[in-house]
């Protein structure tokens, strides 16, 4: 008779236990299918950033393939370039397509970084991204045969035209 009501006492708290795991399953699905997503968009911000930093490896090697300054380091650009990203809210990958601009417009490697620069602070202000604003001043500073010193001026008088409403960054280039 012991035995019989142990039995019973051991059958109701295995049937309470299993009741209590049945009511917390839905939980743990719901847990799982949550860091099953939360694992894909960990992938696909990893993704993201294996293709932002392929884009921009792909535009500094096209910046090196036509960079003629021999005094010119393709690391320090690449560095410098980095560190720019952090200071105006153009990407490294917009600002190394600027960069490329700035070079094959025949301004000599050395003193790019310097117009890159005021570039990427005119292309926020413009509302427009590096390249355009590096076309619209390297236009300037070809056509009229102007000084890399030069640069802040004619960004600042392309700027002033696009504040005033006349046109844009992208018509001027």
């Amino acid at each position: 008779r012991i035995n019989l009501e142990a039995r019973e006492q051991v059958a109701q708290a295995v049937q309470s236990m299993k009741a209590q795991f049945d009511s917390i399953k839905p939980s743990f699905t719901a847990l799982a299918i949550g860091a099953g997503a939360v694992a894909g968009a960990i992938a696909l911000i990893g993704k993201q950033a294996f293709d932002v930093g392929s884009s921009f490896e792909l535009g500094m090697a096209e910046v090196n393939s036509i960079i003629t300054d021999v005094k010119a380091n393709i690391n320090t650009m690449r560095l410098d370039v980095l560190e720019l990203a952090k200071t105006v809210p153009q990407s490294a990958t917009q600002l190394t397509g600027g960069l490329y601009e700035i070079v094959s417009a025949g301004i000599p490697a050395s003193k790019s970084l310097d117009l890159l620069k005021i570039a990427a602070v005119a292309a926020t202000a413009g509302l427009t991204d590096t390249s355009v604003a590096v076309n619209s001043i390297t236009t300037v500073l070809n056509a009229y045969d102007m000084e890399i010193t030069e640069t802040q001026r004619v960004s600042d008088v392309l700027f002033a035209t696009v504040r005033n409403g006349i046109v844009r960054f992208e018509e001027l280039s």
